[in-house]
């Protein structure tokens, strides 16, 4: 009996210290998440209108929505004209609080509001992935009981996937259950309810950090890429026609870090290439141009070239694909974590699959602090030829480099449109379009720590362009 007592007396104790140590371990973990949510801006509201719908420069400032039930990580932007009203819309995710929404501009001059939210879904990936079951339970406890997120909706790519005249919605679902998630468009964008959801493809936990489409095989249907980023994969998923049918096929499984895959027919074979960026900025960020030969179902059809390597601790994250020496052909203009801002001149008619060579557009160096996230590229003064405009999440600053007309020349002149670490802070996505329709870029802007979308329109006076190849110097 005495002997029985003492074991049970062990177990206790064992059994009590077994808590105290699990209780310690989740007060570190919230901690640890209580940390980390005020570092990311989570949950937090902007409430400073007064920095709004005023003259900055030669740009205007509006605040679209900065309410956290929907913009929490508020990760990209994108004008778009859904509807063909020729007026665009602002198709907008939120990857914190995992949602997809349109906003509408609202033309009853009796509201508050200029632009009208419509909410097509605020759980994009699914919840939380049931499998494996240890990444189920760490990321219940994480969002359930702790109190923090784990990444969902992060990138909206757009087109028309069943050939029905309207365009369709794309989303990277990074870290949830679900990783690729497309919406069927209605006839009226405005009903939310009637936007169908699909799931094109389910790896649960995959981080599908970003998708675009294209047509890969020829065969009339957008197919859709999707690069992993942890996983250091990229694939393409393959348009059956079948709303809920995509077989994967993957195009690699060694590219470092896939961080932004586009598809465009660079060599102008007649064939889509895609391109994909390593960000492995401790080897040097790689350029990969992947091109086919035969069936491009067939992994083995496919070939690598690396047309663009960077030095060491250089990276290459974010890149657009458009022809801004004029020359008739697509070059690849990038940026990355480094502040470097990039231009890869393509070398066609010349068959060169190797370097393709590479231009600096600013002299920043490794230790200047800058960290850009996103990039694109349109003519912001109308003198004719094409500027680039990116962000910085670290600095929390828009900046354009102006084309002096010498666009594959280093050294474009460099201006800061807006700074603020209050409704810029992580300043993550920048995307041009004529949002009031007045001929000129305007721009719209994403802060994931600040939770707010934004515009910029741009009231530049016209130069009267002459629009024609640029005489470039080397």
């Amino acid at each position: 009996m005495k002997k029985r007592k003492i074991i049970i007396t062990i177990n206790l104790i064992v059994l009590g210290i077994g808590f105290l140590y699990l209780g310690n371990e989740l007060h570190k973990a919230y901690r640890n998440i209580k940390k980390e949510n005020i570092k990311l801006g989570y949950k937090f509201s902007y409430k400073g209108t007064d920095d709004f719908n005023k003259q900055k420069g030669k740009w205007k400032i509006e605040l679209i929505d900065a309410d956290n039930t929907y913009t929490d990580g508020a990760h990209n932007l994108v004008p778009y004209d859904l509807d063909n009203d020729h007026q665009l819309e602002l198709i907008a995710n939120s990857y914190r609080s995992d949602t997809l929404i349109i906003y509408k501009l609202n033309n009853n001059s009796n509201s508050q509001s200029k632009w009208f939210r419509h909410v097509i879904d605020d759980s994009v990936g699914g919840g939380v992935s049931k499998t494996p079951f240890f990444k189920y339970i760490k990321s219940t406890i994480k969002e359930k009981i702790l109190g923090g997120f784990t990444g969902g909706s992060h990138y909206t790519a757009i087109a028309d996937l069943n050939n029905d005249g309207k365009v369709d919605l794309i989303v990277a679902g990074d870290l949830k259950r679900y990783d690729v998630v497309w919406y069927e468009a209605p006839n009226d964008i405005t009903k939310t309810s009637e936007w169908k959801k699909h799931i094109a493809y389910q790896n649960n936990s995959h981080r599908t950090y970003h998708v675009e489409t294209g047509d890969i095989d020829g065969d009339g249907f957008q197919d859709i890429v999707l690069a992993t980023k942890i996983e250091n994969s990229l694939g393409w998923l393959k348009n059956t026609g079948l709303p809920n049918e995509w077989p994967i096929v993957w195009i690699s499984q060694e590219c470092v870090r896939c961080f932004n895959v586009r598809i465009a027919d660079l060599d102008k074979d007649g064939r889509s290439d895609v391109l994909a960026s390593e960000d492995n900025s401790l080897a040097g960020g790689k350029l990969h141009l992947y091109t086919y030969s035969e069936n491009p179902i067939l992994q083995e059809s496919w070939t690598d070239h690396i047309i663009a390597h960077f030095p060491e601790h250089h990276g290459v994250s974010v890149f657009e694909i458009e022809d801004i020496d004029f020359d008739d052909d697509l070059d690849i203009i990038t940026t990355n974590h480094q502040g470097d801002v990039c231009i890869i001149e393509n070398p066609f008619p010349i068959n060169n699959l190797k370097n393709w060579k590479q231009y600096r557009v600013n002299n920043y160096d490794i230790n200047s602090g800058h960290n850009f996230r996103e990039i694109d590229v349109g003519d912001i003064d109308h003198d004719g030829d094409q500027d680039i405009i990116v962000t910085d999440e670290k600095m929390n600053m828009i900046i354009w480099f102006e084309n002096k007309g010498m666009t594959l020349n280093s050294n474009w002149d460099m201006h800061i449109i807006d700074e603020s670490n209050k409704y810029l802070s992580w300043c993550h996505s920048v995307e041009f379009g004529d949002i009031n329709n007045d001929g000129y870029l305007d721009i719209a802007v994403a802060a994931a720590k600040s939770n707010t979308f934004l515009i910029y329109l741009n009231f530049f006076p016209i130069k009267n362009p002459q629009l024609k190849k640029t005489e470039l110097q080397f």
